[in-house]
């Protein structure tokens, strides 16, 4: 198995062989694991918790939690946020474009790619996170208005094999 040293990258904590569950690293609650490795050369990278059915509600509990938080944070903080991670994904974009390579076995240039896409929507989304206006929409009635008011409403999850 490769070590993080031999990835070349330069910050080697980008590789985590753990699961991101309410603020913490965890391993999978019953041990297993999914070897990860180079397409192109069948070299084993590493390996990441095969995570179930409890982790999945731990995460699901856990995104539901911080929600009541998060949507009644300001509009500007939400963007802030948002903009860190798009400047920390600029500022990582060479050993993230590496990592896709080794993972997905894409060329270099195409992973470089990738990764701008990817945090183009971070970008895109901050700036769109302050212009939560409402609107005022004409009513049928000339006794009543229709109010748009925008929040956050809902915590989405992505579940995939």
């Amino acid at each position: 198995m490769a070590s993080t040293a031999t990835f070349g990258l330069k910050d080697a904590s980008l590789v985590q062989t753990q699961g991101f569950i309410d603020g913490k690293w965890v391993d999978a609650h019953e041990g297993g694991t999914i070897k990860v490795s180079n397409p192109a050369t069948e070299e084993e990278l590493g390996a990441v918790p095969e995570m179930g059915l409890t982790e999945t509600k731990q995460a699901i509990d856990a995104a539901a939690r911080a929600f009541k938080t998060w949507g009644k944070t300001t509009a500007k903080h939400r963007h802030d946020i948002l903009l860190r991670f798009h400047a920390l994904m600029q500022e990582h974009q060479d050993d993230l474009a590496r990592i896709i390579t080794l993972e997905n076995g894409k060329p270099l240039a195409e992973a470089k790619g990738e990764n701008a896409y990817s945090a183009s929507f971070l970008e895109w989304f901050a700036e769109e996170a302050v212009r939560t206006y409402g609107e005022v929409i004409p009513s049928p009635f000339a006794n009543l208005r229709n109010v748009v008011v925008k929040q956050p409403i809902v915590s989405c999850y992505l579940v995939g094999e």
